[in-house]
Order: structure tokens, then C-alpha cells, then sequence
């Protein structure tokens, strides 16, 4: 599996599956990320919170089925039994909230990462930030796992934390900061933001700052187009088996 300096240089275009393959399979499940990395896709892209026994789980919505506490309120094993599937259908009934170890053993050497650091949990994340490198490093994956977040101080500490790793800052929808500015406040590499914002002048910014950008919720083939005719670097769906057919339709 390369590595994301060698997708970088390579020009071409990175489909990223936002939450796994979620738009076929329950978000942020097994099933999900599977079917992603069955569909061809490069990069799967996931949602990370902490518990309040410290482990990190894959999962995006702050409180989960079933309770009224936070994530970060709850322990482990609070929360690991919930069947996030059966919502899904009869094939995904049982589907469970997986732990961040577990989505790292199953893309190693398959597929590169993207950690969305999600931080409505106070300062655990923050706190814990050490510990969560050490994770990654254990999977040997550091290397082909970028971090983001909407949240461009936990951007800044893992920098601090550990120089070479890699991030990206997710825009705020809405807010005016440049390219240039993000870059500055964050130190970030990547920058990502909706395909709803996506524009010209955006993107020829985003170029100046010679920053990796990358679009989100590029679910139709005419946002592919778009995305494409901007010389996007990346495209985050929730189909990316669509996308893959799309494409070898553009280029037809």
C-alpha cells in the first residue's frame, strides 16, 4: 500500500469513502469500511471519538442509541454491544460500534486513513492525543493516515506533538477564513471543505498555498464533474463504488 506522499505525487485522483462505503452499508461499521476497500477505494474515511475509559471508537453522532449521555460520558463497555445495523436491514443486524483498533487492523496494508477527530468531549481527545499516535504507530500505519478536524487547535497540538505527522483542516461551512489563513493557524497540508463551496477562486487559493485539497459529499456525477473540471485531489463519498463507475464513464 502506498503511502500518502506517493498519492500525492502521483497526480491522481483520490476517492476517499466517507464513514466506509456508508451510503450501501451502516456508517462507521465494519460492513462500511469492507465494502469500501471492496469497491477499490484508496483512502476510508472515519469519525473518532473517546470514551470515558479512554478508548477510542469509531463513531460519529455524540450520543449513541439508547442513552442520553455523551460518548465521552460513557464506558466501553456501556456502549459496545448496541446494534447500530438492524436500522440497515436484516444483514446488518448485530453491527456494532467498533473500536478504533479494530478498523486499523482491517485497512492495514489495504487502504490509507483519514481520522475525522471529532471534540465535542471536552479535553479528552486532547488529552489523550499521545496515546492515540502510539495506536496508530502500532498498526505501523502512521505514515498512510492523515488527521482532520473542524477543530483547528487539535490540528495544532498533534503537530506539536509529533511534526511530521500529517493533517487537514476541514472548513467551517460558512466562515470566510482563506485558504491561506487556515494554513497559518493550523500548519496543516490538506485542506478540505463541501463540494457546496466548492469554486474557482477557493481552489486557485487553496493551489497558492500548494495545499492537497479535497471535497466532501460528492455523491452525483454532476459534483464529480465539477470536482474534476476544478482539479480537486480528492473526493469524499458515500458511494464510492459509484464513483469509480462514474469516472470510467467521464473518460470514456
Amino acid at each position: 500500500m502506498n503511502s500518502l506522499l506517493d498519492v500525492s505525487k502521483s497526480g491522481e485522483l483520490l476517492v476517499v469513502a466517507h464513514r466506509g462505503s456508508s451510503g450501501t452499508a451502516p456508517e462507521n461499521t465494519i460492513s462500511a469500511f469492507r465494502q469500501a476497500i471492496e469497491s477499490g477505494a484508496k483512502m476510508v474515511e472515519i469519525d473518532i471519538q473517546i470514551t470515558a475509559d479512554n478508548k477510542f471508537v469509531v463513531y460519529h453522532d455524540f450520543v449513541p442509541p439508547g442513552h442520553i449521555k455523551r460518548i465521552s460520558e460513557l464506558n466501553f463497555d456501556e456502549i459496545k454491544d448496541i446494534d447500530i445495523g438492524s436500522a440497515y436491514g436484516s444483514i446488518y443486524a448485530g453491527e456494532k460500534i467498533p473500536l478504533l483498533q479494530e478498523v486499523l487492523e482491517l485497512v492495514r496494508d489495504k487502504a490509507l486513513l483519514m481520522i475525522e477527530i471529532k471534540t465535542w468531549t471536552g479535553d479528552k481527545i486532547q488529552a489523550n492525543m499521545k496515546h492515540l499516535i502510539e495506536l496508530i504507530e502500532e498498526y505501523n500505519n502512521l505514515e498512510r493516515t492523515i488527521f482532520g478536524s473542524f477543530n483547528y487547535k487539535v490540528l495544532r497540538d498533534l503537530k506539536q506533538l509529533n511534526p511530521n505527522i500529517k493533517t487537514a483542516a476541514i472548513k467551517i461551512p460558512g466562515d470566510d477564513k482563506t485558504p491561506k489563513e487556515i494554513k497559518e493557524l493550523t500548519q496543516c497540508e490538506v485542506f478540505i471543505f463541501s463540494v457546496e463551496e466548492l469554486t474557482k477562486e477557493l481552489m486557485e487559493s487553496a493551489i497558492r498555498e500548494e495545499l492537497f485539497t479535497g471535497v466532501y459529499s460528492v455523491d452525483t456525477k454532476a459534483n464529480l464533474e465539477i470536482a474534476l473540471e476544478y482539479k480537486v485531489r480528492a473526493v469524499a463519498t458515500n458511494y464510492p463504488g459509484k464513483i469509480f463507475k462514474w469516472l470510467e464513464e467521464i473518460r470514456a
